[in-house]
């Protein structure tokens, strides 16, 4: 029987209900759903998270207790174990998550804890992009698959994508076919078909916000940035049309 090619992914990373209907109505394909994206994003909370996978978008929920590092503790690891439950019980389908040890490798023991926690109460597990400060990523890659993991979010090792182009493609030619290389870091629609053509990927990651409004307001506002950061639900629609048109489905 011939191979069915994957479908195309366009997933949006929001951290608001209202950047989630914008994303959603504009064609997102999912939706990675975390707080504080101005922080690399923390675990939304469970109100949250419950309204954002009522919409009607598969929803991956990012699981980062804080910032920092990513390393943890036997006990954040718990509790980040615990929010992989609470993050299926509110709907999500997948989760995305990720340690480093004190070598820079992925942290066995948490990552091994996570994917089964996850296949335990049924949704997808992700890493996140620490896999791209991991020392040796096609190593990393192969340890994935071993503990389960469904897919990695990646900018191939470099901070954005299209700088990542050549680890993007080997990761996604040792990869199985059943396992999702997401481009993410810097993505927009005016370098998604280079990076799709130089990458071989057929899964995509981007805010596709921009910040609003696009200036501070002259008064003095204590050290509080006002701005808020929209998605923009233009630039969801075109990179959705792109990513569909470039590979043909």
């Amino acid at each position: 029987m011939p191979t069915v090619p994957p479908q195309p992914v366009l997933e949006v990373c929001v951290d608001s209900l209202e950047n989630a209907r914008r994303a959603g109505a504009a064609g997102a394909d999912r939706l990675e759903l975390c707080s504080a994206l101005s922080s690399g994003g923390l675990t939304p909370s469970l109100a949250l998270t419950r309204a954002v996978c009522a919409l009607e978008v598969p929803v991956h929920v990012l699981i980062r207790t804080r910032e920092g590092p990513f390393r943890f503790t036997p006990a954040e690891t718990e509790l980040m174990a615990a929010d992989i439950r609470d993050a299926a019980a509110a709907g999500a389908a997948g989760v995305v998550v990720g340690a480093l040890d004190h070598t820079g490798e992925l942290d066995e023991v948490p990552m091994r804890l996570w994917a089964a926690t996850a296949a335990e109460v049924g949704v997808r597990a992700v890493c996140h992009r620490a896999f791209d400060l991991s020392a040796d990523p096609l190593r990393s890659l192969a340890q994935l698959h071993a503990w389960g993991y469904s897919g990695v979010l990646t900018s191939g090792g470099a901070p954005t994508a299209s700088e990542g182009a050549a680890l993007l493609r080997r990761l996604r030619e040792q990869a199985a076919p059943n396992f999702e290389v997401l481009a993410g870091g810097g993505v927009r629609p005016d370098t998604l078909a280079d990076l799709l053509r130089q990458t071989g990927v057929n899964a995509v990651h981007g805010s596709f916000s921009q910040l609003w409004p696009s200036a501070p307001a002259l008064e003095t506002d204590l050290g509080f940035d006002q701005r808020e950061r929209r998605t923009d639900a233009a630039q969801v629609s075109q990179a959705r049309r792109l990513l569909r048109e470039i590979l043909k489905a």
